[in-house]
Formats: structure tokens, C-alpha cells, sequence
């Protein structure tokens, strides 16, 4: 059997995500080669991997025994092109992170910006993420690195806690809430909420509301913090967003931010990779730049691995 390491990272696309829809976008192939792809590699192992279902596809159980061949197979595949990617410190190379929307917003590009001035051969690939799936993403060695927030489980991944931003309320001005001066949640959710759409942020207020048993509208969502603000200038809504975000926009926006007054009210930012040994010269070359960047430091005379999390 001739197999093709694309062929396998296909499949386990397909296997994680129930779709070859999803499994063909995310591995950058039109819906009739994926297929064609997978009907071949079926062919080569003489038996079906997933069952067909209106509902998407479910793995056979031949699939579920290869799935955990082909997981070790490109597991391996990738701890050896890491490996000696690593050593590549010239050259053209390609950096892939994943990240919450915050994080894209105020920490990516400053860090990006001192990278290129540094090496502008490098090329870099940033993708939204919430946490969970960037943890999955750097398990499934999807990317090199991962820029979070939360205390989500690790899973045994490295991390460097980096940042702790305090968590705002951004409203218009002369807004009632100008006069809270410490504003609870129960002050905030007397009105219409503006938030991140599948962000860990508006998932996390959304356990602390519930908590708290109060009741929120969130009364739009959408991708990204400066729509948020353009919105919150209108007076829409009111929007619970990191205060390191909150200081640019009001800076921008006929807007105002206070911070929240809740013991929770604070967000720990974490960049997240995996073993050392296979870390990429520019994913370690982005981390000394963070390194440098929060901890006012010069990286060259520390060690990363003294600043990853015990």
C-alpha cells in the first residue's frame, strides 16, 4: 500500500469534523477531489471508513482502527518536519497561529510588525480560534503556536502566561453607566449586550450571568471589537470586553470604559505550543518577541524554557 500523508490528514479532518464539506475546506481541496481522495484511499485498504448519513459522516469500525494509525503516523510525520524545520533558520518559511479574537486584534500584529523587520522572508497564517479549539489545533499539530485566554485544561501543552487583562464595560457617553463609577454585572445587564459571536469571552459572561442568576440579551454578536464599538457609539447595546481592548476604542470612539467589579473580572493570556524540541525558529523568534515585549526583557539573555508555566 502506497498511502499519501495529505490523504491521512484529509481523513482525519473528515473523522473530526463529521464532514467532507469541512474536512475538503480545511484542507484546502475542492468537494470532488476530497472525495475522490478518500474514495481512493478506501480503495487501497479495501474497506469503508465512514458510513454515509443524512446527518454527515460517522467512522465504520475499520475507520475507527485506522483512525488511530493515521494518527500516529501524521503525529510522527509532524514531530520530523518540525524537527528539522527547526534547525532552518534561513529561508523562506511559513508560521501558522491560531488565536481568540483579542489577541488577533491588539497583541498579533505589533509582534508580527518587529518579526518581518527582523526576517521579512517569513509568511504567516493567523486563524480565529476560541481556546478549546486551539488547544485541539496545537494537539493535532494544525499549528505551531496558540494565543489564548481562560483556564482552559492544557492538556499537557506548554504554555507562558504573559498578560492578565482586566475585563471592562464599553458604553456611549453620557450613558447611565457613567455614574456607576464600579459597575457589577447586575448593573450591566439591565441593558441590551454587544458581544464577540462564538468567542470563550462571551461564553465565560455567559456563565457568570448565569451564576449570578441574572438574565442577558445579548442583543447582537458579531466578529470583531470595532464594529462592537461603532455600535456601542450608537448606543445599541453595551459591551463586556477585555479593558486593553476597551482603552484603544475609546481612543477612536465617542465611547467610554470602566472596569467591571467582580472578583472573576480578569483574564489570564497564555501562548500555548508543544514540545520544545520541535519548535519552529519562528515560532520560537514570535515567542521571544512576546517574551520581550511583557516582560520587558531581552530574550537572548533567558531561556524559554524558564519561562513556560510549571
Amino acid at each position: 500500500m502506497d498511502f499519501d500523508i495529505k490523504d491521512m490528514q484529509l481523513f482525519l479532518k473528515i473523522a473530526d469534523t463529521g464532514s467532507l464539506t469541512q474536512g475538503a475546506k480545511e484542507r484546502a481541496r475542492s468537494l470532488s477531489a476530497a472525495s475522490a481522495r478518500l474514495k481512493l484511499l478506501e480503495g487501497q485498504l479495501g474497506t469503508k471508513l465512514f458510513y454515509r448519513e443524512p446527518s454527515g459522516l460517522t467512522l465504520t469500525s475499520s475507520g475507527e482502527m485506522f483512525l488511530a494509525h493515521a494518527e500516529n503516523i501524521i503525529r510522527e510525520y509532524e514531530l520530523t518536519r518540525r524537527k528539522f524545520s527547526a534547525k532552518q533558520a534561513h529561508g523562506t518559511s511559513r508560521l501558522r497561529i491560531l488565536a481568540n479574537a483579542t489577541s488577533i486584534a491588539e497583541i498579533v500584529p505589533d509582534i508580527l510588525v518587529s518579526m518581518l523587520k527582523k526576517d521579512g522572508n517569513v509568511s504567516v497564517d493567523v486563524f480565529p480560534r476560541n481556546a478549546k479549539q486551539a488547544i485541539r489545533g496545537i494537539l493535532d499539530f494544525d499549528s505551531d503556536l496558540a494565543l489564548i485566554t481562560g483556564d482552559e485544561d492544557l492538556c499537557g501543552l506548554n504554555s507562558i502566561n504573559f498578560f492578565t487583562d482586566h475585563i471592562s464595560v464599553l458604553f456611549p457617553w453620557e450613558h447611565e453607566l457613567s455614574a456607576a463609577h464600579a459597575p457589577r454585572l447586575a448593573d450591566i445587564v439591565k441593558y441590551p449586550l454587544l458581544g464577540i459571536y462564538g468567542s470563550t469571552l462571551t461564553d465565560f459572561i455567559r456563565e457568570h450571568v448565569e451564576a449570578s442568576r441574572l438574565h442577558a440579551e445579548f442583543k447582537i454578536l458579531i466578529d470583531s471589537f470595532d464594529p462592537i464599538a461603532r455600535l456601542a457609539e450608537a448606543n445599541a447595546g453595551v459591551a463586556i470586553i477585555p479593558e486593553s481592548v476597551a482603552q484603544r476604542l475609546c481612543q477612536k470612539y465617542r465611547t467610554k470604559a470602566l472596569r467591571i467589579q467582580e472578583p472573576w473580572a480578569f483574564r489570564e493570556r497564555r501562548a500555548v505550543f508543544g514540545d520544545l524540541d520541535f519548535l519552529s525558529f519562528h515560532a520560537r523568534s514570535f515567542l521571544n518577541i512576546l517574551i520581550e515585549k511583557y516582560f520587558h526583557i531581552d530574550a537572548n539573555s533567558v531561556r524559554l524554557e524558564d519561562m513556560i508555566e510549571r
